[in-house]
């Protein structure tokens, strides 16, 4: 839900209750306000019926429409006007309606006289029907006017807000920032630019000498890697080499290798975090994975194992195929790998997933884990921990899903697509 609409609905609430309570005090102002006039014409009406009895002093009783004026005795004392509600016929509607009534006893020119005036009250009803209905109104009409205001709001205000989200979601830190932001009148709005204009062109800077770091540490690593691999080699062709002293020198070279493939792969994960493969195709993955098994094969039948492959034809897939290479790899490196003498290998590709599963041993620690970086799921010393981490990260970068599952000594990993 958008800010602007969430305002509006919570203005929106805000003014229902204002309205509840306003209208409860409108309809006690009207009411109250009704009842004085009631009681100010009542009073009005008494002055004409004495002005009517000065001028005619009559001896009986008259009783015409909301008005009875009765001769008393002339002991009778004066008494102050008394108003109360009473019920009467009314003419017109001939039925019974309620009336507010004013009592009084008066001496005119001698003569006392009592009399009783009516008038037609306004029902609380009628008030609470009147203002409920006007309140309604209002309400709707201040809907109507609130989310249309909100509309052009929304439009004239937030507009360089949304000029802003739209620079952000384009953002790359692998490309020159040069894009300005929208010029606002929101004090608000100049600071979130200025913020994230500071924060954008830091994070580029960071990425460029990170970037630089990693290409200059893995170019300048490989080199005297690279020596001290031909000096050990030179040194195993001496014929005054002992048993042992030939197994260090050798000791030392697996290590130099585990030392620049380490370097080559966590080189790799950092490109491939930093988008670097970006350029997607569609790629043929029978072929690729054909071409694979293909390769394969000789490692895997030095090895003696039994391998199974169905793989369906024309899966043409979206993805960067030098990664999508690297993904098929490292599976089945793995699969090989951590597999034993006489075991099984089982290859499946269809339309919506490859699968791959292999017997081994099994599975030391957490099966959550598997995918983390160097973590191992065996003590295979020429593993590095981090074939099935780049696996996972090319599985995000193309928003895949490999899952893992084992059996008795047997290991599976599904990429779904």
């Amino acid at each position: 839900m958008k800010l602007i609409v969430k305002i509006t609905f919570f203005f929106m609430l805000i003014a229902s209750v204002v309205f509840v309570i306003g209208a409860t005090f409108s309809f006690n102002a009207m009411s109250r306000e009704i009842e004085l006039e009631e009681q100010y014409f009542l009073e009005e009406r008494l002055q004409s019926a004495i002005r009517y009895l000065e001028r005619r002093m009559p001896t009986e009783e008259i009783r015409r429409e909301k008005i009875v004026i009765t001769p008393m005795d002339s002991t009778v004392q004066e008494t102050e006007p008394v108003f109360s509600d009473t019920l009467v016929t009314h003419i017109t509607l001939q039925r019974i309606e309620p009336h507010s009534k004013l009592d009084v006893i008066k001496r005119v020119n001698g003569k006392v006289y009592k009399i009783m005036l009516f008038d037609l009250v306004v029902e609380e009803d009628d008030i609470q029907d009147a203002v409920q209905e006007s309140m309604i109104k209002t309400y709707l009409l201040l809907s109507v006017v609130t989310l249309i205001l909100s509309l052009i709001a929304s439009f004239y205000v937030f507009g360089p807000f949304q000029k802003t989200l739209a620079i952000i979601k384009n953002f790359s830190v692998k490309e020159d920032f040069d894009t300005k932001f929208p010029e606002s009148t929101t004090s608000e709005f100049k600071k979130l630019n200025q913020f994230i204009s500071d924060m954008m062109s830091r994070a580029r800077r960071d990425y460029l000498a990170l970037k630089e770091f990693s290409e200059n540490a893995s170019h300048e690593i490989q080199t005297p890697l690279s020596i001290a691999q031909g000096k050990l080699e030179l040194l195993m062709e001496s014929n005054e080499l002992t048993e042992d002293q030939m197994e260090l020198i050798s000791s030392a070279q697996s290590a130099i290798k585990r030392l620049s493939k380490l370097g080559n792969s966590l080189s790799l994960l950092t490109k491939i975090e930093n988008q670097e493969f970006s350029d997607f195709a569609k790629v043929n993955m029978t072929q690729l994975v054909s071409r694979f098994l293909f390769d394969f094969k000789e490692l895997i039948e030095l090895k003696e194992i039994k391998l199974l492959s169905e793989v369906e034809s024309g899966v043409i897939i979206e993805g960067n195929v030098v990664l999508l290479e690297l993904l098929v790899t490292n599976l089945l490196n793995n699969a090989v790998r951590h597999n034993y003498s006489g075991g099984e290998i089982s290859v499946r590709l269809d339309a919506r997933s490859l699968e791959i599963m292999n017997t081994g041993e099994p599975l030391k620690g957490n099966p959550e884990d598997i995918f983390r970086r160097f973590k191992k799921a065996s003590d295979n010393p020429d593993s590095l921990g981090l074939g099935l981490s780049i696996v996972k990260r090319i599985c995000e970068e193309h928003h895949f899903v490999v899952e893992y599952s084992q059996k008795v000594k047997q290991h599976c990993f599904t990429v779904s697509w």
